[in-house]
């Protein structure tokens, strides 16, 4: 598993979107102003890396680490093909992919 770094959920339609940080393990959890979980709506999925703070005065943008697990393709939402449908009740979401290095 992946045991670092951010799913980001965004649904287009109305603008909601939200960052869960992988933890050890691969496991995240969603939690927003409302508690755990995303409101219903069609979501867009990525999978980033974590992001390095930048170092204090500069105007860079932080640098992202390279990280072979967590291929390009997964870290865009044109290209990432990760899409999740919240309705009530459970809505389990495993990433799941193979990938070569």
């Amino acid at each position: 598993p992946v045991n670092s770094g951010r799913i980001h959920f965004a649904d287009p339609k109305t603008g909601f979107d939200v960052i869960a940080e992988i933890q050890e393990g691969g496991i995240y959890r969603v939690k927003t102003a409302k508690g755990e979980g995303l409101p219903e709506g069609v979501y867009h999925v990525t999978v980033e890396p974590p992001k390095i703070a930048a170092p204090i005065g500069t105007m860079a943008p932080p640098a992202r680490p390279p990280r072979p697990d967590i291929p390009e393709t997964y870290r865009r939402s044109k290209t990432s093909g990760l899409t999740l449908t919240v309705q009530p009740g459970d809505n389990p979401f495993d990433v799941e992919y193979v990938f070569t290095v």
